[in-house]
């Protein structure tokens, strides 16, 4: 009987290997977005501080010059509030600032001393005259003071520009602003000490390129070019009274360019005989009392002997109008 070899049984198999159970792959987080710095700029809604949005404000004095700041200030987006004359009451109550005053320089200080203390805080001054004895006599500081370097022909067009019209205060932004929106060039003298100068400059351009365009009956144009030697010699008597009552240092070459280029900006536009300057009167008393300005004062009407004191009022010497032959004046 046969037999099977222990070397021939059959061994048993294992079993397959089970494969590893495959582990669920977890999502990546998403990596976080870098910070972002905060805007520099304010939101369209806020206007930057550079640029003042346009609201209401006061205008004291509907004069042609007055009229022409309103006119390009409403279009700019303000709204006016308008005072004239017969309506300078109103000053006795809180008004809506800032409060340009746009009256003649005789009748600056009686108005403001009957104004309301509120309305005393952001009065904007452009008399075009020499305001510091006012501004510190009824302590008006901070005040705005603007230098006007337009020519209004009417009250109910916008005015010619000359150069751009300067203004130094705490509203000379919102003031600058809105003038260059409505039509009128203008910049800010960001201080006091340069704003000073411009206001002497623009004193002695009244007093002796309007002053001579009334003396000699020509345009202020003509003045600058075709009388070059009579100007600068009477700016020549001038010049130092200018600088002691501004305490500034002034420079002829300087004085004469601006002169030049605000005059044939204007063209065309005669000083009025009828106006006598009551800053020729203050540059007078202040020292410019040579042979040059004394024949301007004379062939205007004024009598100089009896200005020889210092400090003498003249009745009767009115805020100068610039005029061109049909009487229209220029700021």
């Amino acid at each position: 009987m046969g037999t099977t070899s222990s070397s021939q049984a059959s061994m048993p198999t294992p079993p397959p290997a089970t494969p590893p159970r495959a582990t669920p792959s977890q999502p990546t987080p998403p990596r976080a977005a870098p910070p972002q710095p905060a805007p520099s700029q304010p939101a369209p809604s806020q206007p930057a501080p550079s640029q003042p949005a346009p609201g209401e404000l006061t205008i004291i004095g509907m004069g042609r010059v007055g009229s022409a700041m309103a006119r390009a200030l409403e279009q700019a987006g303000h709204r006016v509030r308008s005072i004239t004359r017969r309506e300078e009451g109103e000053v006795e109550q809180p008004l809506p600032p800032p409060i340009v005053v746009a009256t003649r320089l005789a009748d600056l200080e009686p108005l403001i001393c009957r104004m309301h203390p509120a309305n005393h805080l952001r009065l904007v001054l452009v008399q075009n005259g020499f305001l510091v004895p006012v501004i510190e006599r009824l302590g008006l500081d901070p005040v705005t003071t603007g230098v006007l370097y337009f020519a209004a022909t009417d009250r109910t067009s916008l005015p010619r520009p000359g150069l751009p019209s300067l203004f130094c205060g705490p509203d000379a932004v919102l003031i600058v602003r809105g003038l260059q929106r409505g039509g009128i060039p203008a910049r800010v003298v960001p201080y006091r000490d340069a704003m000073l100068e411009q206001e002497a400059i623009k004193l002695l351009w009244l007093s002796a390129v309007a002053g001579l365009s009334a003396a000699l009956k020509i345009p202020v144009d003509q003045v600058v070019m075709w009388e070059k030697g009579r100007l600068e010699a009477l700016l020549e008597e001038m010049l130092p009274a200018a600088a002691e009552l501004y305490q500034r240092p002034l420079e002829m070459a300087q004085v004469l360019d601006l002169h030049h280029r605000y005059s044939l900006a204007i063209a065309g536009y005669q000083g009025s005989g009828g106006d006598l300057s009551e800053r020729n009167l203050l540059l007078w008393q202040a020292g410019a009392r040579g042979p040059v300005h004394r024949w301007l004062l004379e062939t205007l009407g004024v009598n100089t002997e009896g200005l020889e004191t210092p400090g003498l009022e003249t009745p009767g010497l009115e805020t100068p109008g610039l005029a061109t032959p049909d009487g229209h004046p220029a700021a």
